[in-house]
Parts: structure tokens; sequence; C-alpha cells
């Protein structure tokens, strides 16, 4: 009897951009960013700009929130890019019960409670985090949440995807980028 594979299973952070660019439009992309941060703006849309340039579509229809409106539909049906800084973002507390390393409510910085060693840095220490799970909305889906203690550990988990030296060093669930 034949069987389905759930591949969703098997993509992590180094099968970046896949899913996200499965659409050549990529109009399967919702990305939610907190509304009142310039800086996360600005790493979406270099993202974004990169995202289309590897899907090869002639019209770009990605789908944008912020983090705290975004309506159930859009959550359902789409693969999620979550960016910015975890306190900014009220989405995070739908989605802290299922990362890898989740954020205390109204940190930035991840705890990562079931290592075997537990680092304490303050918290000015810059570090980025890419996050990669399942979509609690859609097990077909995919969320990669890109967050930062500080911004400049956000732009830095960012970057981290964008650029090709970096990019192909990503695996795993979850990067801590410093």
């Amino acid at each position: 009897q034949p069987t389905e594979t759930n591949t969703q299973n098997l993509q992590n952070i180094n099968t970046y951009p896949l899913p996200f660019i499965n659409s050549p439009t990529l109009e399967t992309l919702l990305v939610i960013l907190p509304s009142q941060d310039s800086t996360a703006w600005a790493l979406a849309a270099q993202l974004v700009a990169d995202l289309g340039l590897k899907a090869n579509g002639t019209l770009i229809q990605i789908k944008t929130s912020f983090g705290d409106s975004v309506s159930t539909d859009l959550l359902k049906n789409n693969d999620i890019l979550v960016l910015g800084r975890a306190s900014s973002l009220p989405i995070m507390n739908d989605l802290n019960p299922i990362l890898p390393a989740p954020f205390d409510n109204g940190s930035d910085q991840a705890s990562e409670r079931d290592e075997q060693i537990i680092y304490r840095l303050p918290s000015t220490t810059d570090l980025g985090y890419l996050q990669w799970v399942e979509s609690p909305w859609n097990s077909s889906r995919t969320v990669l949440v890109i967050t930062g203690s500080t911004p400049q550990g956000l732009k830095w988990a960012a970057q981290s995807l964008i650029d090709p030296k970096l990019n192909s060093k990503l695996s795993g669930n979850l990067a801590v980028i410093q």
C-alpha cells in the first residue's frame, strides 16, 4: 500500500531557500514583522529581494503582516518567515512552545534549557537566531524564525541566509549566529 512521506520532516535550515521559493511568484510566502522596527523591515526587504532572485518569477506576490494582527487564514495557507526581535513580536507566544530555543516573555535571548551546557551571557551580547519548525497552523507548511538579541544580532541572522558563504554552513533546526 502506498505510504505518504512528509518531506517537511526532512527539511531544515540547510534546505533554505526551499520551501519559500516553491512558487516562482512567492505567493505562498508570508513575512511577519514587528509593527515598529525599521531595521527588521529593511532586513525583510533584503531577504525578499534575495528570494525573488532565486525564485525567478516575473511578478512577486508575497504577503506581509504585523506580528500582532495576523489572520488565521494567512497562517494556515503559507510558509512563514518571522523576522524581528522576539520581544516585539506577539506571534512568538504561539511559536515559543515548539521552538528549539524558546524566548522567555519579554526577552530577546533564546533559552536553551534542555541543553547539556547552558551559557549565561550578558543581555547586551549580540546574537542572531535562526529557528526552523513545522508550522503549528498547518503541518505541511514551514516557519523560519529570524531573530536577534540585539539589532546587530538580527542583522547577522538575516545576512547568514543571504550570504552564500555563510548559508552553506547552516544546518539543523537551530542556528545561533555570533
